[in-house]
């Protein structure tokens, strides 16, 4: 939810640099506001030194030098009285997706085989290069690979597996980079 609302005017007085009195527009500046309890993709939001209303737990403050600036910039519908903004995500909803991403990843290997770089997966390859840790890289480890049918075995290296979980653990790291 979106409300503009307006020029906020300020109860206390200040003073410009030579001490005189400013009005409370002068000192709004005609700031033109609107409050959002989401925020909202591609605007910065400010922290006005003024009280301001709220209207949720987590009110976010966007200035505009006017009510036309401001209603452009939000994509206001004159007809409907809406709004056409896009939402950045909440941190429920960024983490959930976050957490997809990292669910249903996959990673390919030089030599094209398709690894899953899911967190579980990524712990049965240090598993799988634990126990073959005293065998050369080119000995043969049984794998499913993600785009193999649920059980079917495909041989791999101990280097193509060591692979894949760099860039698994690569992959992750992008993931929660963001």
């Amino acid at each position: 939810m979106i409300k503009l609302i307006g020029v906020i005017p300020t109860a206390r007085a200040r003073y410009d640099e030579m001490g005189n009195e400013i009005t409370a527009a002068q000192y709004n500046d005609l700031n033109y506001y609107a409050i959002s309890h989401e925020r909202i993709k591609g605007l910065s939001e400010v922290s006005p030194d003024r009280p301001l209303p709220a209207f949720a737990s987590n009110t976010h403050y966007y200035a505009f030098p006017g009510e036309a600036e401001a209603k452009q910039a939000l994509n206001y519908n004159e007809e409907d009285e809406t709004f056409d903004v896009e939402f950045m995500p909440t941190t429920e909803q960024f983490k959930q997706s976050r957490q997809e991403q990292l669910d249903n990843a996959v990673v390919t290997t030089q030599s094209g085989k398709e690894f899953d770089a899911d967190e579980a997966s990524m712990s049965r390859m240090v598993n799988a290069l634990t126990a073959a840790s005293d065998e050369p890289d080119t000995v043969i480890i049984p794998w499913s690979l993600a785009n193999d049918g649920t059980g079917v075995m495909t041989d791999c290296t101990k280097a193509e597996i060591k692979e894949a979980h760099r860039l698994a653990v690569e992959n992750m790291a992008a993931i929660w980079s963001v």
